[in-house]
């Protein structure tokens, strides 16, 4: 079977950890995850599975909601609490009333600077490697956008916030950055993922879940989630019968670009492309992806086979 599996990640593990434990527990190789956490971090992981790995892009796309407790009075060399203390700060504690204050300063779209411990690639190297070589760099910046932060709970020198971010944000330059605008300086202690996108917590299995519903029954309908949820397009369309067998061996059936014409002038009128999904009328499984270009033919831009029904 093909889909999403929501995991909660636990402390302690890499995401590559959380996907050799699900390759082994369902015993396959066509497992993938959609964005990594850090070790220290827990949390919601979207886990593909089969022809899910087709939908990758769609799913790392998508806001995400995490819950932080940051630690007030130093920074560390790796933003969190597993590094090294490096510049500290004699600032006492912030009233709440000034806390607020702060955190209203850091919503929004910020420029901030990529955690030296990260994935992220300089000239082909990452920044983990170099940091691990003793080099010193101008680190990259880069846009992110965090909004909807609830401060949820404060006793200094800790804070619990919730927060969402857009893609490629990082919680942890989010902390640093609050801790400096605030002249307390700052570093996150815990970090766990409560949503990505309309998947939460309580979508999701542990990995000792998992493997009890594996071993009882194999059977994981009600478990993995649907694909078409997860793809986001303009418009959303249904075929069935030969339609469908069409689409899936690659032909865009004649009585679908009749119906698409539409969305073709739209796209000619906006000057941008449209995206267009293809559902199955029986299963509700998504068959294709396709693409009504501004000065080109309709596309298909991907396509799915699904052979068996899953829990949408």
């Amino acid at each position: 079977m093909d889909g999403l599996l929501i995991i909660d990640k636990p402390v302690n593990l890499t995401s590559h950890d959380v996907v050799h434990r699900c390759r082994k527990i369902l015993k396959r190789k066509d497992i993938g995850h959609t964005g990594t956490l850090d070790p220290f971090a827990s949390g919601l992981m979207i886990l593909l599975v089969g022809e899910a790995t087709k939908v990758s892009n769609y799913v790392t796309n998508k806001d995400k909601t995490y819950q932080a407790l940051l630690h007030f009075g130093f920074e560390t060399n790796t933003l969190d609490r597993t590094g090294e203390k490096t510049n500290s700060s004699s600032c006492g504690p912030l009233s709440h009333e000034d806390l607020l204050y702060y955190i209203k300063q850091c919503e929004g779209i910020l420029e901030l600077e990529i955690p030296l411990y990260s994935a992220k690639k300089i000239k082909g190297k990452k920044l983990y490697e170099i940091a691990h070589e003793g080099k010193t760099i101008d680190l990259p910046t880069k846009e992110m956008t965090f909004f909807d932060i609830q401060l949820i709970e404060y006793n200094w020198p800790y804070c619990r916030v919730e927060l969402s971010c857009s893609k490629g944000s990082f919680i942890r330059s989010w902390a640093q950055h609050l801790g400096r605008v605030s002249g307390a300086f700052a570093h996150l202690q815990e970090l766990r993922r409560v949503s990505t996108g309309e998947f939460s917590l309580s979508d999701s299995q542990s990995l000792e879940k998992l493997d009890e519903i594996h071993s009882k029954n194999k059977d994981l309908s009600g478990v993995l989630r649907e694909v078409s949820s997860v793809v986001d397009a303009d418009q959303t369309v249904t075929v069935k019968g030969a339609e469908s067998r069409l689409l899936r061996n690659g032909q865009i059936p004649f009585n679908l670009r009749k119906r698409l014409i539409s969305q073709e002038r739209l796209a000619q009128k906006l000057s941008c492309s449209r995206s267009i999904k293809v559902v199955d009328y029986n299963s509700r499984h998504i068959l294709a992806m396709l693409e009504a270009h501004p000065s080109k033919p309709l596309k298909i831009k991907r396509i799915f086979n699904f052979v068996r029904d899953i829990k949408s």
